[in-house]
């Protein structure tokens, strides 16, 4: 979380992160998080619909990387609609309750994992969950196997990171590949 909204890929992007932070009132109590929850939930619609498209373009940009295009919009209170605030306000929610797990708790766990099959898969590009965290996971579960992508990032948009998640799954399946 602290990799993802403050100490970071805000280096790698500072441009668009810049557009986040300034999308709410600074506020020396609360962090950049608090910050938006606080503004996604206020009665302000033109603020919820401006942190719904702040909070979309950061996350765009993070987890495409290259890939990501600005999205232009003429009016905002038009453009982004209230299907894109409740996304964004459900984001911020998992979010705002650091997506409900304790700090280190999967890796924690892990004792409990060993003896289940596990294959996993990390793109070297991506930005959201650095690729630290994923051999942190494989050094946790030794067993599993760490399979690296070159070429993808975080999301199943690309072949790489699509195959690769197919192949694995045919693999649990017992499909011969």
């Amino acid at each position: 979380m602290d990799w993802f909204i403050s100490t970071g890929v805000n280096r790698i992007y500072p441009e668009q992160w810049q557009q986040l932070a300034e999308c709410v009132l600074p506020n020396e109590n609360r962090g950049l998080v608090e910050s938006l929850w606080s503004a996604i939930n206020s009665k302000d619609e033109r603020l919820r619909k401006q942190v719904a498209f702040a909070w979309q373009a950061w996350n765009g940009q993070v987890a495409l990387g290259e890939a990501f295009v600005p999205r232009i919009i003429s009016d905002i209170d038009h453009d982004i609609t209230d299907v894109e605030v409740k996304q964004v306000k459900m984001e911020l929610h998992y979010a705002m309750n650091r997506y409900f797990i304790r700090e280190n708790q999967i890796l924690q766990d892990c004792e409990r994992l060993q003896d289940i099959p596990a294959i996993i898969i990390h793109g070297r590009n991506d930005l959201v969950c650095p690729l630290e965290a994923a051999a942190s996971l494989h050094n946790a579960l030794p067993d599993a196997e760490l399979i690296v992508l070159p070429k993808a990032g975080h999301i199943a948009q690309h072949e790489e990171m699509i195959d690769a998640l197919v192949d694995a799954a045919d693999r649990f399946a017992g499909i011969p590949n």
